[in-house]
């Protein structure tokens, strides 16, 4: 006998090459700032930064280099804030990618980032719907692009743990 269960999926997929490209006007639509999440190299994202300055949109870049540390996030939460984010995008492998939906889910939360955490803090749910984003995923394999939650590493407490909600 078949267990019930259900799967959540992200409210839009596209497949295929240069689907990357339809990231910027989509965006453009969410409207400025952006905040642009990459890897160590820059110059793999900034394609999509040109595209997205060419539509008018002030781009703020973040280099995610590591899995994410909670430091990581905490900063590019202040940095999001600063800078008036509207919506973030994640050009780049599972480890950017959760940075981006963890800062896009914590910029608009109201309490300590680390109350949101499973395990270290008191799983707390958001208050608000995360910022719009976008994946682009450049790997294959983590299936980050399409999980409601993003693996944080909280070296402090020797322990990977999850931001989890249904909207992320």
């Amino acid at each position: 006998m078949l267990t019930p269960f259900t799967v959540l999926m992200p409210a839009n997929i596209r497949f295929g090459r240069g689907q990357a490209l339809s990231a910027a006007p989509w965006l453009a639509q969410q409207g400025g700032p952006i905040l642009l999440v990459h890897g160590a190299s820059p110059q793999r994202a900034a394609f999509l930064r040109h595209q997205l300055e060419a539509l008018q949109l002030e781009v703020t870049m973040l280099a995610i280099s590591r899995e994410p540390w909670l430091i990581d996030i905490e900063q590019g939460v202040q940095l999001a804030r600063e800078k008036g984010v509207r919506a973030v995008v994640s050009l780049g492998g599972g480890a950017v990618i959760d940075a981006g939906k963890a800062i896009a889910a914590l910029v608009p939360a109201a309490g300590p980032l680390v109350d949101y955490l499973e395990v270290v803090g008191t799983g707390r749910q958001l208050e608000a719907s995360p910022l719009p984003f976008v994946a682009i995923p450049t790997t294959a394999g983590t299936g980050a692009e399409v999980t409601k939650n993003a693996v944080i590493n909280v070296p402090e407490q020797q322990r990977k743990v999850s931001l989890r909600d249904d909207r992320m």
